[in-house]
């Protein structure tokens, strides 16, 4: 429990710190082994060696995982007396990623859940490949959470790995580029929680903000504490009749709510019929329409026309609230010659 206090705890404080101080520029001094698509036909693996110091590369030359490569690596890591960390840069398109949201209670044991999740949302296992999350938004009304995973088969990099183990060299991330230009760096551990290990700069950070306010709880003067006990004793005695109507409303309303409650707990259980419907008319392209739809223990059923059916299915599977559509009848031709018909069902996601 406090562990996972302490971790929510950074997270906060995390996402408060500027963008110098957080994950993406630890990795300002790194050694880089770049990777390229094609490998050698004489079986070792070509490679350009980049060192990277403040943000800034420079390109040392392209080698091959053979004896004078392995050196090359061990002596570019070497900087003033300090060894870098490793990354292994991958070609552009090895990056697979995909959004969904997980239920916002589950914040703090994300991990776990995703990696339950993976083989549902992917063709993977969490077995078979090198994967991180990082959360994009959090619906804190509908209590979702919606994640970015970035994952990256295993297979792809498992030669070049046991090359660089076998010369005792451990790199600590895989990066690679996404769609958008911008980094992901996928740690080589089984447990890939996005943000788990703190960075060095940004412990420094907040160790020097703990000893800022405890100082500060330390020399704080306590001279004001009678006057503003004595502030809040008049402040209650004005506010007393105001809380005894306050009272008085309260068990008129509880009264009341006893009907809503079974509404809403009805609503949870079989699904809110105008909600569903809005949603799946955002995700109904122009050329749809429906012409029937129901409800039923949060199970959908729709009827209707579509010059591309398909797309409709992959309309609905990108909205976090529709989940698992699929054809229930064979797609047909309209009568009209324009568009075909077609029944889908899916479930409303709590």
């Amino acid at each position: 429990m406090l562990k996972e206090f302490v971790t929510w705890w950074a997270r906060q404080w995390l996402d408060l710190l500027p963008p110098q101080l957080t994950a993406t520029n630890r990795w300002s001094n790194a050694l880089v082994i770049d990777l390229p698509t094609e490998r050698d036909e004489t079986g070792s693996i070509p490679f350009a060696l980049i060192r990277r110091l403040r943000g800034k590369e420079t390109p040392l030359g392209r080698f091959r995982t053979d004896d004078s490569g392995i050196a090359a690596i061990r002596r570019a890591r070497r900087v003033k007396g300090r060894s870098l960390d490793i990354l292994l840069r991958l070609w552009p398109g090895a990056l697979l990623e995909h959004r969904f949201a997980i239920p916002l209670a589950a914040e703090h044991d994300a991990a776990e859940v995703l990696r339950y999740e993976i083989d549902r949302v992917t063709p993977f296992t969490a077995e078979d490949i090198f994967w991180t999350w990082e959360a994009e938004r959090r619906d804190r009304e509908r209590g979702r959470l919606f994640v970015r995973l970035s994952l990256v088969p295993r297979a792809s990099v498992l030669s070049g790995l046991r090359v660089l183990a076998a010369a005792g060299l451990s790199p600590r991330r895989l990066e690679v580029a996404a769609e958008d230009g911008s980094l992901r760096h996928l740690p080589l551990q089984t447990d890939a929680r996005a943000g788990e290990t703190l960075q060095r700069g940004v412990v420094r950070v907040l160790a020097a903000v703990c000893a800022v306010l405890a100082i500060v709880a330390g020399v704080l003067p306590f001279v004001f504490q009678q006057a503003r006990i004595q502030h809040t004793e008049r402040e209650i005695a004005q506010l007393q009749p105001r809380v005894s109507e306050a009272v008085m409303l309260r068990r008129r309303i509880l009264g009341q709510a006893a009907g809503a409650d079974v509404i809403a707990a009805a609503e949870v259980r079989i699904g809110d019929a105008v909600q569903a419907l809005a949603a799946v008319t955002e995700v109904m392209p122009d050329n749809t329409f429906l012409t029937a739809f129901s409800l039923s223990q949060r199970n959908l059923s729709l009827t209707g026309q579509s010059t591309d059916p398909a797309g409709l299915i992959a309309a609905m599977s990108a909205d976090p609230m529709i989940a698992s559509p699929s054809f229930s009848a064979p797609v047909t031709a309209a009568p009209t010659g324009k568009g075909s018909l077609f029944s889908i069902n899916a479930e409303l996601a709590p």
